[in-house]
């Protein structure tokens, strides 16, 4: 047993000499709990953090444009969270992302787009959403991108009823962490005036076309769908929460 059990179980001894058992029963019992909370409040909700740098998607790309990646890549930030998200937690989540670019070492400049994975997400509370709200505005005001990956559908249900911006303006919900960091390179490639020129593709009557223009970052551009062709989670219809499609890519 630790120190603090021990002294929970000094506690309650003293007690039951002292008032009796029923009322040492009851302090025990809350002092077991408030450990508990402590050890919530204490767990840290950041479990790694990377850059696209350092660790790319599935998708299968040329070498000249993985090497940018390596280069360029660390515009895109990477966090896996893990364990309860509530208040506490996302406080501390808000205040490693105001470290930022020093919150990476080795990392230089600031992101243009923060995807935050959920996948190792356990348990979550209302209260949660007010702090996302306040981590949303605090990175618009920084001129980043927020991507939501992984969500349980209970949390993204929870964020939509609490009325945050899940349809691309504040936030991007994808289903997957592999298919929001793949929007990403793909966003951040198209912005770079040196990225290798792609291969011409010939057109319906067997003649060369010329390439398309790669999409605009920024709020504006244009919706990029995820791979494959399904269209971003919850973007159809229905109850759940729409994404952003992609539409403010990487900045």
């Amino acid at each position: 047993m630790i120190v603090q059990d021990w002294l929970i179980v000094l506690g309650i001894l003293i007690l039951t000499m002292s008032v009796g058992i029923l009322p040492a029963i009851g302090a025990g019992l809350g002092l077991a709990m408030l450990t508990f909370v402590i050890g919530f409040i204490r767990l840290p909700v950041i479990r790694s953090v990377s850059s696209a740098a350092i660790r790319h998607s599935i998708l299968d790309r040329p070498a000249a444009e993985n090497d940018l990646l390596r280069r360029v890549g660390d515009q895109i930030r990477i966090l896996h969270l893990q364990g309860p998200l509530f208040f506490g937690s996302v406080e501390q989540l808000i205040a490693h992302l105001r470290r930022l670019p020093e919150a990476i070492a080795g990392i230089s400049g600031p992101p243009r787009a923060l995807i935050l994975d959920f996948t190792e997400v356990s348990t979550f509370d209302s209260s949660a959403c007010a702090a996302m709200q306040k981590l949303g505005n605090t990175m618009q005001d920084r001129g980043v991108a927020v991507h939501l990956a992984g969500m349980p559908a209970q949390l993204e249900t929870m964020f939509h009823r609490w009325g945050l911006d899940l349809a691309g303006g504040m936030f991007q919900v994808w289903p997957s962490f592999d298919v929001a960091l793949e929007v990403c390179e793909t966003r951040l490639l198209a912005a770079q005036p040196d990225r290798p020129a792609p291969p011409v593709r010939p057109g319906r009557g067997g003649g060369g076309g010329p390439p398309r223009a790669p999409p605009a970052l920024g709020a504006g551009a244009g919706r990029l769908p995820p791979p494959g062709g399904a269209p971003p989670r919850g973007a159809a219809g229905g109850g759940g929460a729409s994404s952003g499609g992609g539409g403010a890519g990487c900045s």
